[in-house]
């Protein structure tokens, strides 16, 4: 944490700042009108002063400021972009207690901050295409609330057996179909949808899977980030698209 006198005293909190970075910018005399100015424009004034100039203060100098008010000047658009994104999906509550503030505060924090690096991801995957979603981070919070609100998954998906009564999990359906994500797994499991097809009729035109002579599904290290089911590559989208 630290204090800037600029117009006025600027108070900044950062987490990748220690205080101690300086860099050298070009900088604006205050007006005489700005508050406590005759203590901005000191660092302005003119040095052996002649008696032919009539300013005893530079408009602009070079002069030291600290590194993390240089980067809120070139990136304050983004310290705007997080409020308003903060706004809109607040967790903020009222209460006698003040270190819940600081709380609530931190959580919109750094669910805006993975809403971030989620969007960055998935437009990088969509490169030149057409970005089509709409209300990303409305889909992005429900999906959050969705996730945290389920029951940890049992090891092994969600059931030990599959029969011909069983219904694939309804989580599979969840939209945005970017929330699902292929996650490696550290051992190989039999694919579920692989598994499910033996026992369940499917369309045809549903998937385009194989399955070998002896009716043994796949094994895969694949795992939907979402549904935390074992997949293999040609069952993951057909496994997220097939309704019941």
């Amino acid at each position: 944490m630290s204090i800037w006198q600029d117009s006025n005293k600027v108070g900044f909190c950062s987490t990748i700042h220690d205080g101690t970075e300086w860099i050298v910018r070009k900088r604006k005399k205050p007006k005489s009108s700005s508050t406590l100015a005759t203590i901005t424009k000191q660092p302005f004034a003119t040095f052996n002063l002649s008696s032919q100039c009539k300013e005893s203060y530079e408009h602009t100098r070079l002069l030291p400021i600290p590194s993390m008010t240089d980067d809120y000047n070139h990136y304050m658009g983004g310290v705007d972009i997080a409020d308003q994104l903060r706004a809109g999906f607040s967790t903020q509550q009222r209460g006698l207690k003040p270190w819940r503030a600081l709380f609530y505060w931190l959580l919109d924090t750094s669910t805006i901050n993975a809403f971030r690096m989620f969007e960055h991801q998935r437009k990088a995957r969509l490169g030149l295409k057409k970005d089509k979603a709409r209300s990303m981070h409305r889909a992005f919070c429900e999906s959050l609330v969705i996730g945290l609100l389920l029951e940890p998954p049992k090891p092994g998906g969600p059931t030990a057996y599959i029969t011909q009564n069983t219904l694939l999990p309804r989580i599979r359906l969840t939209r945005p179909i970017e929330i699902h994500q292929f996650r490696q797994a550290s051992t190989r499991t039999l694919c579920y949808f692989c598994r499910w097809s033996r026992h369940s009729k499917i369309k045809s035109g549903i998937t385009t899977k194989v399955i070998t002579k002896s009716r043994n599904p796949y094994k895969t290290k694949i795992v939907c980030s979402h549904c935390s089911v074992a997949l293999c590559n040609k069952c993951f989208y057909p496994f997220h698209y097939y309704k019941d």
